[in-house]
């Protein structure tokens, strides 16, 4: 018998390898017996044969943004081997819910849902099939077909006010109109006018001045384009009355669109009503205004803006400076009973013009700072009744052009001065004619009024109290003041600071109430007066009194200074001060640091003065070239810094050597350049001195003479 082995595989519903192994046993008679053998050389847990999963793949369809929900976009296609199994679909991803699909894969969009294709371009949503055993998904993408929908511009028949004496060119406002499609829109006139313009966005102006007399409206018919389709509507122009002869009137300049105008009141005040009407002067007007109020002009322009009733007051100081800025003109004061001037136009810098009517300030008391910072004001307002005003704080403040005739002011009722002219640059007129005996301040009054020099020297001044800064940077000033009656103040620090023309004989003045003379002649150049009669009793600093007062060398021998606590740089550079003040009381001073510094030609005996107090003498004689006087009586010892004392002091040499610095801290430089000294310092108590770096540098201080130091380095 023949042996032989016969194999085959085959494979499952689930890929799963099945091998089969027949071996031929015998042939007998023909008839072939065979005999069976299978054997399995591997197998799954069911051998049954199991269903296939369905198969779909991705699809694009096309839709026109203006397909509806009933219309098919397309239908789905999917495949499954199992051809007996039914298929069934369904939408498991979707954009913005905007599809629907079939079980049997129709495509279309959901019920009151619509396609845009200027907002998306296609969509993408994700479909699933199944067979009811197995399922498959599919990115399905639904491109969006753009549709010429485009219609015409929606336009409606539109009305303007403009008010009578308007500017030329003057903006009405903006026609409007509206497209379904968002194209841009062309607007022209239909026919010409020479009245009226329209640009090509929209605006309408005024080319000429209206008057309501003449005509009180007018019509025109105006055209609409998106590019292709067009419409048409009328425009009314309503010419309003205005009676203006008692109306506050402005000019305003703006400079770009949608600009905003505040008119800031002060209805938050006490005492303050207000109910007035407004005309903006580009066809707007607000009536029963009992506040502040912000007006947007659409565009950029010239405005003339009209109020009318009850307006007490107008603070434009607190508005953003933009909208300072934007005032051009004060046209008409009408007849508007105004309650304060406080601040009314501070920071108003381009206000060039006033009108030539007079504001009512018949019930004005408080005049401070109207007018400050408005740099480019110069007009006539001689005609201006301020015979009530009481308060004129920084009334020309900075209002560098302003130079105007006001010498004929009735200003006997003004309390407060100070400030009214400061950084005045331009001001030079007559005011020596004023009454000023009521008022009692004078604070930085002509500080920086570069031009003044005018003869007030006719003033009743008896009743100031201060005169802080009065002349400070007055460079031109120089009149005769030497009469006034000053007995009331109690301050004149800086009175005369960098006043740099000022010379004037003013000893006879009555400064026994004066407490503060800080810096009163601080670069006062050309001040060299006697002011020996002076009652100076009452001081108590004189701080930078004479520093830089370069050509001072007047007599001051008499004064008792024996309240004056500080005499910091009393006579710093003054480089002619050569008086004898040998006979003052100095117990109570604490500071003489750069007392003489650069007093270059100051050498007096000063043993005597009584320096128990004094616990700083920095740089005291430092560059006082001429000063070489005995100083050994001098008691020093509560002196802590005499850093540079002697810096540069190129002639002193005195015997110092027995003073007492047992608490000076610092010696720095002390001796710098002062080359001729010499003395015998070994005898000093430097214990607690930490700094003496260059101590003798330069000086002819002789090793054996130095101090002992011991806690720093010379």
């Amino acid at each position: 018998m023949v042996k032989k082995i016969f194999s085959f595989s085959t494979y499952s519903h689930n890929k799963k390898k099945n091998n089969f192994q027949f071996p031929i046993i015998g042939i007998i008679k023909k008839t072939l017996l065979i005999s069976l053998i299978i054997l399995i050389a591997s197998c799954g847990n069911d051998d049954n044969i199991q269903n296939a999963v369905p198969v779909i793949e991705a699809q694009s369809f096309n839709a026109s943004e203006s397909i509806i929900a009933t219309e098919v976009i397309g239908t789905v296609k999917a495949s499954d081997i199992n051809s007996d199994d039914k298929l069934t679909f369904s939408i498991t991803t979707n954009d913005d819910n905007l599809f629907e699909i079939t079980t049997d894969g129709k495509l279309s969009l959901a019920s009151g849902k619509n396609l845009d294709f200027e907002t998306t371009t296609s969509h993408n949503i994700i479909v699933k099939v199944t067979d009811g055993k197995d399922e498959a998904s599919a990115k399905i993408t639904i491109n969006v077909i753009d549709f010429n929908e485009n219609t015409a511009p929606a336009i409606t028949n539109q009305s303007f006010d403009i008010s009578e004496n308007n500017t030329k060119n003057a903006v009405l406002g903006q026609i409007a109109a509206t497209d379904a499609e968002g194209d841009a829109l062309t607007y022209s006139l239909t026919s010409q006018s020479t009245n009226f313009s329209v640009s090509s966005t929209g605006e309408l102006k005024a080319l000429v001045t209206l008057d309501y007399e003449t005509t009180k409206n007018y019509t025109l018919d105006v055209s609409v384009s998106d590019g292709t389709l067009s419409s048409t509507a009328t425009i009314t122009i309503n010419v309003t009355d205005v009676d203006e002869n008692d109306a506050f009137i402005t000019t305003w300049k703006t400079n770009s669109l949608n600009q905003l105008v505040t008119i800031k009141t002060r209805a938050s005040e006490t005492g303050f009503t207000y109910d007035y009407t407004i005309d903006w002067g580009d066809g707007m007007s607000d009536q029963n205004v009992t506040g502040d109020i912000t007006h947007t002009y659409a565009t950029a322009g010239t405005y003339k803006v009209v109020i009318k009733g009850i307006f007490p007051a107008i603070n434009l100081s607190e508005v953003p400076s933009y909208i300072r800025e934007s005032l051009q003109s004060i046209d008409q004061w009408g007849s508007i009973k105004w309650k304060t001037m406080k601040q009314a136009f501070k920071g108003c810098t381009y206000v060039k013009e006033l009108a030539s009517d007079a504001p009512d300030l018949s019930n004005v008391t408080d005049m401070s700072g109207m007018f400050h910072s408005a740099s480019n004001l110069n007009q006539d307002i001689s005609n201006w009744d301020v015979s009530n005003i009481t308060n004129m704080n920084a009334l020309f403040s900075h209002a560098t052009t302003f130079n105007q005739d006001i010498g004929n002011w009735n200003v006997e009722n003004v309390i407060t001065m100070s400030a009214m002219f400061q950084s005045a640059f331009n001001f030079n007129q007559d005011i020596g004619s004023w009454k000023v005996g009521k008022v009692l301040n004078m604070f930085l009054m002509f500080e920086s009024a570069f031009s003044f020099n005018q003869d007030i020297g006719g003033w009743n001044v008896s009743k100031v109290t201060n005169m802080h800064s009065m002349f400070n940077n007055a460079k031109a000033f120089n009149q005769n003041i030497g009469g006034w009656s000053v007995g009331n103040v109690s301050t004149m620090t800086q009175m005369f600071k960098n006043a740099e023309s000022f010379n004037q004989n003013i000893n006879t003045w009555n400064v026994s109430n004066v407490l503060l003379m800080i810096e009163m002649f601080s670069g006062a150049k050309a001040f060299n007066q006697d002011l020996h009669k002076w009652d100076v009793s009452r001081v108590f600093s004189m701080r930078g009194m004479f520093h830089g007062a370069s050509s001072f060398n007047g007599k001051i021998n008499t004064w008792t200074v024996t309240k004056v606590n500080s005499m910091l740089r009393m006579f710093t550079d003054a480089k002619k001060f050569n008086q004898d003040i040998s006979g003052w009381d100095v117990s109570n001073v604490k500071d003489m640091a750069w007392m003489f510094q650069g007093a270059s030609s100051f050498n007096q005996n000063i043993n005597k003065w009584e320096v128990t107090t004094v616990s700083n003498m920095a740089n005291m004689f430092a560059g006082a070239v001429a000063f070489n006087q005995d100083l050994s009586s001098w008691n020093v010892s509560n002196v802590e810094n005499m850093f540079r004392m002697f810096f540069g002091a190129s002639v002193f040499n005195q015997n110092i050597g027995g003073w007492n610095v047992s608490k000076v801290t610092d010696m720095r430089t002390m001796f710098y350049n002062a080359t001729v000294f010499n003395q015998d310092l070994t005898g000093w108590d430097v214990t607690k001195v930490t700094g003496c770096l260059s101590f003798d540098v330069g000086s002819a201080l002789i090793t054996n003479n130095r101090p002992n130091f011991t806690n720093c380095s010379p």
